[in-house]
């Protein structure tokens, strides 16, 4: 059909058009080599890629005692008794000094502070219980060396904790002071330890030549009628 018996509703067969048609679908069966109008085309709705969302894994904050560590700290359980528990007065965040009371070498009994400005960064207790039970566990903060340190004084003597007061120094110490020995309480000589028993002590008595020794121990009363080859001695 000539461009001038084409009515407005016809499409003109031109480069343009041709390049919309594939962005165009239709609506009916358009039979080969018939013309067709606007109203038969349909524009084609762009598939745009499904954007799947980014799922976002939300960060969990620690509420456990590591978030309260220092670089290069440790956290370090120690086990409490009634005695040792500061009749429940120890928290988190609270100072403590660790003393040691053992046996001397000389069975003298001795205490000595092996640490010092430790912080206590939690309990076994739920917070906000002041009704609840002594604390059965607390977790100290401590460097590697003062973690060696405590755990030799467990294993040495009773640990005795003694809270500290709010120092400037905010790193735990470890202490080599002199000990306290209770004989500067009592004011008694330290006891010595008996000596041990001197070993006991042998006579070799020989016989003659060619006769085997005798050997008779002296804490053994020596046998009155000897044999004969035996009782002479060589000089």
């Amino acid at each position: 059909m000539e461009i001038d018996q084409a009515g407005k509703d016809l499409i003109a067969d031109t480069p343009e058009n041709r390049e919309a048609l594939v962005k165009v679908s239709t609506n009916r069966t358009i039979p080969g080599g018939t013309p067709f109008v606007k109203a038969d085309l349909l524009v084609k709705e762009e598939k745009h890629p499904e954007v799947v969302q980014e799922q976002v894994i939300p960060t969990i904050e620690p509420t456990g005692p590591s978030e309260s560590l220092r670089p290069g700290m440790r956290a370090i359980a120690l086990p409490l008794t009634g005695e040792t528990a500061v009749a429940g007065l120890i928290g988190v965040q609270d100072k403590i000094d660790v003393m040691v009371s053992y046996n001397s070498s000389d069975g003298v009994r001795a205490v000595r502070t092996v640490l010092r400005n430790v912080r206590v960064i939690g309990t076994d207790q739920p917070a906000g219980q002041s009704n609840a039970a002594l604390p059965r566990a607390i977790t100290l903060e401590l460097h590697p060396e003062g973690a060696k340190m405590l755990t030799l004084a467990r294993h040495t003597g009773d640990l005795i904790l003694v809270l500290s007061d709010q120092s400037n120094d905010d790193m735990p110490m470890i202490v080599d002071d002199a000990p306290m020995l209770s004989t500067q309480i009592s004011g008694l000589p330290a006891q010595r330890a008996a000596p041990p028993p001197a070993p006991p002590s042998v006579r070799i008595i020989r016989g003659s030549s060619g006769r085997k020794d005798q050997i008779i121990s002296m804490q053994e009363p020596v046998p009155q009628n000897l044999p004969p080859a035996a009782a002479g001695t060589d000089p």
